[in-house]
């Protein structure tokens, strides 16, 4: 008898705090692990960047003095944010309810940070009861 097989793709879970992890809430608010962090240099501000044909977000780290920058602010010591609320707006970016996870957050060669919304995930909210 033939067998069908199909084969699993995903591989194993592998822990937030051993890749790097990024997430927008409906607030426009990205929060993002150490590992992210370190991998745009540490930045106290960044600049954010959006490509419609491929609806990829980009962050690169920036001096805080720009005006464009958006400053960068810790959490605890485990996770930071930057609050996008204007440029999510201004592209029209937005997160029904809760928070999306990136699937396949990367930093390019050119240091940019890599966000593609086509590839999100919900990880919080979105089917809870409002008070």
């Amino acid at each position: 008898m033939a067998r069908h097989w199909e084969k699993f793709t995903e591989g194993p879970y592998i822990s937030s705090r051993n890749r790097m992890h990024v997430t927008l809430n409906s607030k426009g608010v990205f929060q993002f692990n150490r590992q992210v962090f370190e991998g745009l240099g540490k930045p106290s501000a960044v600049v954010l960047f959006f490509e419609k044909a491929t609806s990829t977000i980009g962050i690169s780290s920036a001096h805080r003095q720009l005006r464009e920058a958006f400053p960068v602010n810790q959490r605890q010591d485990t996770y930071w944010t930057i609050n996008a609320v204007p440029f999510c707006r201004h592209f029209g970016i937005k997160i029904d309810q809760g928070t999306e996870a990136f699937a396949d957050p990367e930093i390019d060669t050119e240091a940019i940070l890599q966000l593609d919304l086509r590839t999100t995930r919900r990880i919080y909210g979105g089917g809870g009861r409002r008070r």
